[in-house]
């Protein structure tokens, strides 16, 4: 569905999971990601 290995997916829901932007539900032997948020803004700073 989104393109990308098990192995890769995983470890970007897992790393999305630390940040606190998802949630991921455990069921049998599947997990499920939970969004937190749907809107949020990215502060950056450009080095000149």
């Amino acid at each position: 569905m989104s393109g990308r290995k098990p192995s890769n997916l995983g470890r970007t829901l897992k790393t999305l999971e630390q940040y606190g932007i998802v949630d991921i539900k455990r069921k049998a032997h599947a997990k499920i990601p939970v969004a937190k948020a749907f809107n949020f803004d990215i502060q950056a700073r450009i080095p000149s």
